[in-house]
């Protein structure tokens, strides 16, 4: 990963730079220009295609606003390491439209070491798409809409950086890095769905067929944030082998289906502080969704969907590996229309173990139709706050260290889940600390064999329960104590 943001870095810097004191040569496009002018600028070519068959390493393209109708643009050459070929916007947004949904934007099958800024493609059936070995790519403020895939890297790149880009209403997928695409990161990018579009993405970020190692961090998936429309798909999705994948700090909003998953033996990932909120009335809406074994999902909020954390094996998942050793700490769960937790199996070979030694640790259940529901004798749960649930356990009893009790959320209608502290709790919406007349019962609460991590002094030596517990915004013990 520190090779990918280097390149990465090495790549921004030449965003800023003018002209050839950065590159071997600059060249511009425009919709006025000639392809066969000499492709300066004030001379420049008109066709971003035929751009892009020119450069070589180290050279920069220049495009400059406007639609750019009918285009399929194949880069020729790649770039090096130290002088990546870099397509950027000029004086404005240039736009490619594919108008028939067929073909490529933009292809970079096979290529290395180049940087794609400020673009917007729409109406093709891959938008932006790098296939085989390519690697070494950065995809910077690029929009994708309207196309079957928006931006799709597949069939083994690596070392792809893809930042604050918007992708919405791609018929298949937003995002997508599949069939063995790893060692990428998709950070600060936004995925969605506008009702009135009706080309609605089934996911809006997906990692799929044994893409590894890859980071999601600080991204938004869902329905439009100004519309609120609840659409039909899928949020972040893990599936088909993909391991060792971390997503950290998203958010999904409105899913019809499930705003974060780990399916088809997807195994070894990791989801931590992530938020999942909202569902499509008419659908069944899972918070976190595992399939897979050891994941691990941690400081998760799910509020408002069907189940909170619904840990599922069927005889019809394409192995016959059981979700089985996953960890589930530190995470609230608030108002799921059915379960809170639930651990279940179905079609089962009943001569071979169902869903077993999954545990569930320092985890807030509120207002759920059912707070626990376990499949078996070998999952684990202590250290819990399950209340106000129209009953907290079933097939199961409760664990070590469980409690019932109010726990005093700052503000849930605003969906802001930080405990309540007489001595100092985090308030995101003006970034400082508060104090409360009373403090959660939740503090200081959760298993003791977990360390306090990042949690602030005082800490009370202790874990707080819930999902800012062993994290920087964790709110203080009225103990003195503390251990770091």
């Amino acid at each position: 990963m520190k090779h990918t943001m280097l390149l990465f870095a090495t790549m921004l810097a030449l965003y800023f730079c003018s002209g050839s004191s950065c590159s071997a040569a600059t060249y511009y496009v425009a919709t006025t220009g000639q392809d066969g002018a000499s492709g300066t600028e004030a001379q420049p070519w008109r066709t971003v295609a035929h751009a892009a068959q020119q450069a070589q390493a180290g050279d920069m393209v220049c495009i400059a606003g406007g639609t750019y109708a009918g285009e399929h643009v194949v880069l020729a050459n790649s770039g090096t390491a130290d002088a990546p070929i870099v397509l950027k916007a000029w004086n404005g947004t240039p736009v490619l439209d594919g108008e028939d949904g067929e073909g490529f934007g933009l292809l970079l099958r096979g290529k290395s070491y180049v940087s794609i800024e400020g673009l917007t493609i729409t109406r093709y059936k891959f938008g932006l798409y790098g296939g085989g070995d390519t690697h070494d790519i950065a995809v910077h403020n690029v929009t994708a809409y309207l196309n079957y895939h928006g931006i799709c890297f597949e069939g083994g790149p690596h070392h792809i950086v893809i930042t604050e880009c918007t992708a919405y209403n791609n018929d298949m997928c937003n995002f997508l890095l599949a069939a063995r695409t790893n060692d990428s990161i998709i950070e600060d990018c936004i995925a969605f769905n506008r009702e009135e579009l009706g080309n609605h993405a089934d996911y809006c970020f997906g990692i799929t067929r044994g893409s590894c190692r890859n980071i999601i961090r600080n991204c938004v998936a869902g329905g439009h944030p100004e519309d609120g429309h609840h659409w039909s798909g899928h949020g972040f999705a893990l599936r088909q082998d993909s391991c060792y994948n971390r997503i950290m700090s998203c958010r999904s909003f409105y899913s019809g289906c499930e705003h974060f998953a780990a399916k088809e033996d997807s195994d070894y990932n990791e989801f931590v502080n992530c938020f999942g909120a909202g569902r499509n009335p008419a659908a069944y809406v899972m918070g976190f969704h595992v399939t897979g074994s050891h994941n691990q999902i941690r400081n998760g909020i799910a509020c408002d969907v069907t189940e909170g954390i619904y840990v599922h094996w069927s005889k019809g998942e394409p192995s016959k590996r059981r979700a089985n050793n996953n960890l589930f700490a530190n995470n609230t769960i608030v108002n799921a229309r059915d379960y809170g937790i639930i651990v279940t199996w179905t079609d089962a070979d009943l001569t071979e173990p169902a869903t077993t030694d999954n545990v569930f640790v320092n985890n807030i259940i509120v207002r759920s139709k059912c707070g626990v529901r376990l499949s078996g004798n070998t999952d684990a749960i202590r250290y819990n706050d399950l209340w106000e649930n129209g009953i907290n356990y079933t097939n199961c009893s409760a664990g070590t260290g469980d409690i019932s009790a109010d726990p005093l959320f700052a503000d849930e209608a605003g969906h802001d889940f930080h405990l309540m502290s007489q001595v100092g709790r985090w308030n995101p919406a003006v970034g400082m600390w508060a104090t409360d007349p009373a403090t959660s019962p939740c503090i200081d609460a959760g298993d003791p064999a977990f360390p306090c991590g990042e949690e602030p002094q005082p800490n009370g030596g202790r874990i707080n329960i819930g999902a800012y517990g062993g994290t920087s915004e964790a709110s203080r013990s009225p103990g003195t104590g503390g251990r770091g």
